[in-house]
């Protein structure tokens, strides 16, 4: 059996008698049965799960709280961190990740081919592990380099930004082949843990993507039910979880640690200062702080909170904005930084947040509350618009898959390393619009360069130099 089916079976099935245990039985039902719907269109037999991927990530945003009912038999208003009406909240979440999945489902559109089997043939049969390695390193290396230089390049840091996530594509291509293969594990593990620790010395969780990225590779190599199968992908779900948890837990202080007690969203300790606290907070990770550091990845991953506030706020105190966000953010994407210098400047998130849902997020210390994008469609266009624009947003993520997809000018293998790293741009729920639909824009054009331009001469190259590599 696939792993979807199954997974598909099992979340119907807790649906169930999660609605039975919840006080809010419709709502438990509808995110319930949202989530197996996504999993059926957006992991086919003959696919990977990678539309998948941003889909989960934005509805479990949506969903902890209405989960978290059924499993203490609390109402959902009782969950509520600022007061405000959370149905309302609620429904307006689920009802845009349904859209957004039905939009991907759509935008992908249909195919009969088996991209599944193409892609395991190229781990198994064309590409040997010395190229494989020798391209993913060089990927994971040119990208953090990019990264880095992107922090002094002052216009032009959005499309080094962009290109750097060419190392999310190095370490997929190579957790993808290892996992595939069942070779070269150690080297793999120690890559995986340089990027979260890498991941985790910056001011924020950086590591989310590498983590998702080793999690998607997992599945996507191993997607029948068997119990390697499980072992992969329950040992991946673990390190991300782990990881995740650890990170809520001591983020706090170590934000204090990293701007020296400034409140400033400043790094200002060397790396060396950070790795030693890093190292001493892994060590003094205990019970207690698993539990704290649940409790608020629980609370950090609602949103249905600030939905429930903006709701309230807009239009009773705020009016609708008639289109006015949208237009900002699309406004800032076709007018990239480097050939206009004159823009303005983002507004802060917290700001924004705060003037929309009337929550004091404009003195928040250490952190950059964003609304999300889902908020700003309602602020502009209400209820109904909102949910439109989602699936118009999923719309242009299946739409991006399917475009890269098609692509057949280089091995299967290194176009889905590109779709992975133009993916992960649509996993966060909490993004605004301008920051959202800029990354996607510039991500995507990064990925068709590289996918079309960079990547077909490079191979060739390659080739050239070991004749016998794709034999």
């Amino acid at each position: 059996m696939h792993i979807a089916k199954f997974i598909t079976i099992l979340v119907v099935l807790l649906t169930i008698v999660g609605a039975f245990t919840s006080p809010e039985h419709l709502l438990v039902l509808c995110v319930g049965l949202t989530f197996a719907a996504g999993v059926w269109l957006l992991w086919p037999t003959t696919d990977t799960p990678l539309l998948l991927m941003p889909f989960a990530l934005q509805w479990l945003q949506v969903a902890v709280k209405p989960v978290e009912t059924a499993i203490t038999r609390q109402p959902l208003q009782d969950l509520s961190d600022y007061g405000e009406i959370l149905a309302p909240g609620a429904w307006l979440g689920v009802a845009g990740v349904a859209a957004l999945g039905l939009g991907m489902w759509l935008g992908r559109g249909g195919s009969r081919y088996d991209w599944t089997a193409t892609l395991a043939r190229d781990a198994r049969e064309v590409w040997p592990q010395a190229m494989v390695v020798q391209i993913a390193l060089f990927l994971i290396v040119v990208g953090h380099v990019l990264a880095i230089a992107a922090a002094f390049s002052g216009p032009a840091r959005q499309i080094l930004l962009g290109f750097a996530g060419m190392r999310h594509a190095g370490l997929f291509l190579m957790a993808y082949w290892c996992l595939l293969r069942g070779r070269s594990l150690g080297l793999l593990a120690i890559v995986s843990l340089l990027e979260v620790v890498s991941g985790l010395t910056g001011f924020f969780a950086d590591f989310r993507e590498s983590v998702l990225t080793l999690l998607i590779a997992a599945a996507a190599a191993r997607p029948r039910l068997q119990l390697r199968s499980l072992l992969a992908l329950g040992l991946a779900a673990i390190v991300a979880l782990g990881v995740t948890v650890f990170w809520s837990s001591m983020k706090k202080d170590y934000r204090d640690f990293l701007n020296q007690g400034s409140q400033e969203v400043v790094v200002a300790q060397p790396l060396g200062a950070r790795l030693n606290y890093l190292g001493k907070a892994a060590d003094e990770f205990n019970a207690n702080q698993v539990q704290t550091g649940l409790s608020l990845l629980m609370a950090r991953e609602s949103y249905i909170d600030i939905l429930a506030a903006t709701l309230a706020h807009v239009p009773e105190v705020v009016p609708f904005e008639g289109g006015s966000r949208l237009h900002d953010a699309v406004l800032n994407m076709i007018q990239p930084r480097i050939f206009f210098p004159d823009k303005p400047v983002t507004p802060n998130d917290s700001m924004v947040s705060a003037h929309y849902t009337g929550l004091p997020f404009n003195l928040a210390k250490n952190a950059s509350i964003s609304m999300g994008y889902l908020a700003e469609l309602y602020v502009d266009f209400g209820k109904l618009g909102a949910v439109v624009g989602a699936f118009f947003i999923g719309l242009l993520g299946g739409r991006m898959y399917a475009v890269l997809r098609g692509y057949r000018g280089i091995p299967l293998i290194f176009t889905y390393a590109a779709m992975n790293m133009s993916m992960l741009v649509f996993i966060f729920f909490e993004t605004d619009l301008v920051r959202f639909l800029g990354s996607a824009l510039t991500v995507f054009a990064a990925c068709l360069i590289l996918q079309r331009l960079v990547a077909p001469r490079a191979l060739l190259a390659m080739i050239a130099r070991v004749p016998e590599a794709a034999s």
